[in-house]
């Protein structure tokens, strides 16, 4: 070791004068969150996976429980009562696909505590969430995965349980006054599963054979309604038994939205949005949109529907089946309506729609597309969803943007809890894995981790910080140790530390080391080894650093680039 200090001593000097003055001065080491390239390609993946995208690098538990704010910022949309004697959706914050049975995706809370957008948790799992998330009477949270399990998460983040149902989900659940969970499948041999909210057990499960990526709709006598890709539009009694089906033409990806009568309306692929009545399936009317129609209807106070189609428009369609006018919207979301009526859709761009006459109010760019992640609104009318391209955008009511987060791709539809918290899904890769997280934005205790050391732009020899680089960028020589910084460290289960090399040939990470006690760090005292291509001794590399809390959420950070120089 003396013998390699020495030989190393002797070219430090150089190495200090001239690589440092090589390094680019534009170049600038970022500690923060993961990013991800973009992805535009328009309309849904043929079977509903994820695109293919290349991520730079993606890789919590207070015991609070209910809203601790005070009630003058809420606005009482409900009295909390316990588990009814009747089977309708439940009377919640957030119980089913865009809030309710109508599918407005408008919610009675106010969220001016959210406006600094502040992500307080991310829970993560072994698989992409195209699920959205439902919020029951107590404040508990449901959600779907492609792991195949379904999740019941507090409020901070901590899972209470998960359910094995060994195949993906990719629909949104809904739950009943009982605490009845519904949620269909998607792989093959396909079920509709009922759960039971307190404990995850099975109440029971209704085979369709094909996929289910329709998010169920309960009526108020407790009919399940839901499509399959078989093109089959289902409604099952909350026995678990059939009460009737139809067969459409195509498959139905879109979810049900149910009337103030109990007219029952669901698109399918076909080109067609159906009106059915409850009672025994009957076709009252089926409208001709002229091309697929993918996404969910949603129905206006007036009794209005308005569904979009990948011919690009959205329907204004009168209760009797005749159209009141349509809108170019460029395909994309499901719609939404406002607090004020205002319909909100779009693709690469978000419209704000008149309901009356159809005109576009504004229209604001977005980066990517929102494709999944519907939008929603608050009570005050902010609009919240992500996009493809990993942005969460807040929009104010005038079309401004409120605030905007970026993290990774989100195709899952925004939720929003008793408190203003957010609640949406996203996903990105990591060594050729899906990893998915449920991110809150909102008010209270955050479940963080940042990486301390080394610090951007310093210089180290043999683990002692000798001062700044000319470049900016971080510059360690022999030993240095990476130090991981969690918010809250009592709650941290263990801490992975992962790098590579940079232009070594492999997009591979390098497991580096795992620590389960504070202070959580690592040394990094050898020279980085690659199976694929040899990797000189001064080479450009990145760290990614992962703290697990206790109960499943976990936060990452990265330095994007550091030059690392070590002989052995």
């Amino acid at each position: 070791m003396n013998l390699t200090k020495a030989i190393t001593s002797l070219i430090i000097v150089s190495l200090i004068s001239t690589v440092s003055l090589s390094i680019s001065a534009t170049s600038n080491q970022q500690h923060g969150s993961f990013m991800v390239k973009n992805k535009n390609v328009k309309g849904y993946q043929a079977y509903h996976n994820p695109s293919n995208f290349t991520p730079l690098f993606n890789a919590r538990k207070t015991g609070f429980k209910g809203s601790t704010f005070e009630n003058s910022n809420l606005v009482k949309p409900y009295e909390k009562q316990d588990a009814a004697t009747t089977h309708g959706p439940l009377n919640s914050p957030w119980p089913m696909t865009s809030h309710d049975i109508r599918h407005t995706g408008r919610s009675p809370f106010n969220t001016t505590l959210n406006q600094e957008r502040v992500e307080k948790w991310r829970f993560g799992c072994s698989g992409y969430i195209n699920s959205g998330a439902i919020i029951d009477q107590n404040g508990m949270i449901y959600f779907g995965s492609s792991d195949c399990f379904l999740y019941s998460l507090y409020q901070n983040g901590t899972m209470k349980w998960k359910k094995d149902l060994y195949r993906p989900l990719e629909s949104t659940p809904a739950i009943d006054e009982n605490g009845i969970i519904y949620i269909g499948s998607a792989l093959d041999n396909n079920y509709l599963f009922a759960i039971y909210s307190n404990n995850g057990t099975e109440k029971w499960s209704y085979y369709t054979g094909n996929l289910v990526t329709s998010s169920p709709a309960i009526g108020a006598d407790g009919t399940i309604y839901f499509g399959d890709w078989n093109g089959i539009f289902h409604a099952i009694n909350p026995n678990g038994t059939e009460k009737w089906k139809y067969q459409t033409g195509d498959a139905i990806l879109s979810s049900p939205a149910i009337g103030a009568d109990g007219i029952v309306y669901c698109g399918s692929h076909d080109g067609s949005l159906y009106a059915y009545y409850p009672q025994n399936g009957t076709v009252k009317w089926k409208f001709p949109a002229g091309y697929w129609i993918r996404v969910n209807p949603c129905i206006g106070d007036d009794g209005t529907i308005y569904c979009v189609s990948l011919n690009n428009f959205l329907f204004a369609i009168n209760p009797n089946g005749t159209m009141k006018w349509k809108t170019d919207v460029d395909a994309g979301t499901s719609p939404t309506i406002g607090p004020d009526g205002t319909i909100y859709a779009g693709w690469d761009t978000l419209y704000a729609i008149n309901s009356v006459d159809g005109s576009v109010k504004w229209s604001l760019p977005v980066s990517g597309a929102i494709e999944g992640s519907t939008p929603c609104t608050s009570h005050e009318g902010v609009i919240y969803f992500g996009t493809t391209n990993g942005d969460v955008y807040a929009v104010n009511p005038n079309g401004t943007i409120r605030w905007r987060k970026t993290f990774v791709e989100s195709q899952s539809p925004a939720a929003i809890g008793e408190d203003g918290t957010i609640y949406i899904g996203m996903y990105t890769i990591f060594n050729g894995r899906f990893i998915g997280y449920l991110c809150a934005y909102g008010p209270g205790p955050q479940k963080k981790m940042t990486i301390t050391e080394p610090k951007p732009g310093k210089l180290y020899v043999f683990g002692k910080e000798k001062g700044e680089t000319q470049s900016g960028i971080t510059f360690a020589i022999g030993k240095v140790t990476i130090v991981a910084e969690p918010t809250i460290p009592l709650e941290i289960d263990h801490v992975d530390f992962y790098l590579k090399s940079i232009r070594s040939g492999s997009e591979d990470w390098i497991f580096g080391f795992s620590d389960n006690k504070s202070p959580y760090e690592w040394v990094l005292n050898q020279r980085i080894t690659n199976p694929v291509i040899r990797i000189p001794p001064l080479c450009y590399i990145t760290i990614a650093v992962t703290a697990y809390y206790k109960g499943g959420c976990r936060w990452g950070d990265t330095i994007n680039k550091m030059l690392y120089f070590h002989l052995l």
